[in-house]
């Protein structure tokens, strides 16, 4: 007993069947709104199912009835078999067979079994076959225009054209059969090969312009990581600039107020009164009268009072010595009188800072 899916399979079938005479309706008529009804059945549940199935069933019904069958059949639909041949840039051989055709029996015994002609089929085609009595086989039967069985078809895809190469639409000898075969196969190769071509040069152009975009975006990560060391390298310069104007301008404002409370300057001929001079690093040099009882830090002050220019100090640490005799004046406590200074002495400041 038939299912509800056959019955509405075989009314659909024998409608069509009917509609197609030109005694009833057009063929515009039936292209345009019966046959989409038709096609809609690869949606109705089961049949989605069976042409999935069209070529695993095809194989095994095979293997029942002849054994086992070495050939690498595709194992989807038909449009997947198209899909994997233009992926790997094979040609596509298509194989129907018919129950209603005896020649089936004898192909699928003397030709399809051949070591040589599988051995080829595996290494250079993608195959895909079915019966016609399936609903895709039937669908794809009427795609290539089959007009005999069994059918051998070769066919490749440039610029997702499908081209036909091969019609094999009778039975025909095991080498004429393979001869074709082979040189349809190398007919393939040739219009392949200009596709394999253009290909690799567009992988190769993808390549350069990834390889372009990595070392773009490599370079821009390298300049925005240099832009922001520099900036904290920046921000630290700065910190560090503004510590030490806080503390240059601290010193400065100290040696100010050590500068005002020096000791009077005695007046010239005053007895006891040393004329010092102070010689700088820059050949610059400044004087000033001292009492042989001030003392030697009261000379330090006087100096680096002198080093204060626009609020800044020049020099931050330094000495005092003598030519001759040479003699740095560490102890700050001493008086002037107790270091031995003459009433006309010369003085070198020494910056430590160097």
């Amino acid at each position: 007993m038939l299912s509800a899916r056959g019955l509405l399979k075989e009314f659909l079938t024998a409608a069509l069947a009917i509609i197609k005479t030109p005694l009833f309706l057009s063929n515009k008529l039936y292209s345009c709104v019966l046959k989409p009804i038709f096609d809609s059945l690869y949606f109705i549940p089961g049949t989605q199912l069976e042409q999935l199935e069209a070529s695993q069933r095809f194989k095994k019904e095979y293997e029942n009835s002849y054994g086992p069958l070495h050939l690498n059949i595709f194992n989807g639909t038909f449009n997947g078999a198209c899909s994997a041949a233009q992926t790997e840039l094979k040609p596509l051989l298509v194989y129907l067979e018919s129950s209603e055709h005896d020649d089936a029996a004898v192909f699928n015994q003397k030709i399809l079994c051949d070591s040589a002609l599988i051995q080829l089929l595996n290494d250079k085609f993608i195959v895909w076959a079915a019966s016609s009595s399936t609903f895709e086989g039937s669908k794809v039967s009427d795609k290539l225009h089959v007009a005999g069985f069994p059918f051998v078809g070769v066919y490749t895809f440039v610029h997702n054209r499908l081209n036909s190469l091969l019609k094999l639409e009778r039975l025909y000898s095991l080498d004429l059969t393979l001869k074709k075969i082979r040189a349809a196969g190398k007919a393939a190769e040739a219009s392949l090969f200009q596709i394999k071509k253009e290909r690799e040069a567009q992988l190769a152009t993808q390549r350069l312009k990834q390889e372009q975009d990595r070392a773009f975006f490599e370079s821009l990560r390298i300049d925005q990581q240099k832009e922001q060391q520099k900036k904290r390298e920046e921000e630290k310069s700065k910190v560090k600039e503004e510590e030490l104007f806080r503390e240059n301008n601290l010193l400065a404002q100290a040696r100010t107020r050590n500068l005002i409370k020096l000791p009077e300057e005695p007046e010239q001929h005053t007895p006891g009164a040393i004329e010092l001079r102070i010689h700088f690093p820059n050949g610059s040099s400044s004087s000033r009268r001292f009492n042989e009882s001030d003392k030697i830090l009261h000379v330090y002050h006087f100096a680096a009072g002198e080093l204060i220019e626009d609020g800044k100090c020049l020099i931050k640490n330094f000495s005092l010595c003598s030519s001759f005799p040479k003699k740095t004046f560490e102890d700050k406590s001493q008086t002037l009188k107790e270091v031995g200074f003459t009433p006309r002495m010369s003085l070198y400041l020494i910056n430590e800072d160097d």
